[in-house]
């Protein structure tokens, strides 16, 4: 299918996009499959993205975006960050999708949930910088067991 993605371990990746008119562009990747680590950042942009493969670890930031057009569509399709465990930067989440951060514990920088759909906080321990939510999901979030480098910022999203 995307031969050239399982190369993405030694090279840093900016991000994994889609047509921006939703068309099929080449860029309808499903999965990551077999990568484990990406060294730099990982922006999922415009895709329909199912699962993160085996993935485990981004070294930068990564974030999930698109237009609030594309979004209210649902056309993301990924669920959970599973098998994530760490991320080095920062963390931003934004469609309807995702519900669940799975098995990610760490975040190194902030973790925006802003504009999402995320009400499960799964395996989640340390957060390097803040941590940004909409006052919408509020009531499922506990944050008793995640220490928190910065602030918790809640908006009227």
């Amino acid at each position: 299918m995307l031969d050239y993605i399982f190369d993405l371990t030694s090279y840093r990746v900016d991000d994994v996009r889609g047509d921006q008119e939703y068309k099929n562009n080449g860029h309808e990747i499903k999965t990551l499959g077999n990568i484990e680590s990406i060294r730099g950042d990982l922006g999922l942009l415009y895709t329909k993205i199912q699962d993160l493969g085996k993935l485990k670890r981004v070294g930068g930031d990564l974030w999930f975006s698109g237009s609030d057009e594309f979004i209210n569509k649902g056309s993301f399709k990924i669920k959970t960050l599973t098998p994530l465990e760490k991320v080095n930067g920062a963390v931003s989440i934004r469609g309807n999708s995702l519900t669940s951060l799975g098995t990610l514990k760490y975040v190194g920088k902030n973790l925006s949930l802003r504009f999402s759909k995320v009400t499960d906080l799964g395996n989640l321990e340390d957060v390097g910088g803040n941590l940004l939510i909409s006052k919408y999901n509020l009531e499922y979030y506990d944050f008793s067991k995640i220490k928190i480098e910065g602030k918790i910022r809640k908006y009227n999203d």
